[in-house]
Order: structure tokens, then sequence, then C-alpha cells
């Protein structure tokens, strides 16, 4: 099961795409890569949480 937040993540990046597209038509290349980067950190900081929730699991369950 993914983690909640993945989901608010991935809605978020949608609508700051949409509004980022309808108010600012000449966007600079800069931008585009600090937000991209901000948002590949957050999604691998996710990805972190959601391995360690895995991993707690399965600890519990075989004991």
């Amino acid at each position: 099961m993914l983690n909640p937040l993945y989901y608010i993540l991935l809605t978020a990046t949608i609508i700051l795409a949409y509004y980022i597209d309808k108010l600012i038509k000449n966007i600079s290349l800069n931008t585009l890569l600090v937000l991209s980067i901000f948002y590949r950190v957050l999604i691998y900081q996710l990805a972190i949480v959601n391995t360690n929730e895995i991993m707690l699991l399965a600890i519990m369950y075989n004991n």
C-alpha cells in the first residue's frame, strides 16, 4: 500500500503544473529544473518511508 502523501503530492504536482502553464507562458528552464529536483527529492523520501514501513511489517509478521 502506498503512502497517502504520495497521492497528495501527485495531485499537487498536477495542479501546480496546470497553474504554471496558465500563469507563466514563458517559464525559464531554471525554474523547471528547481521544481523537478524538489519533487524528485520528495518522492525519494516518500519511497524511503514506504520501504521502512514494509520492512517493519515484515519483521513484525516474522516474529
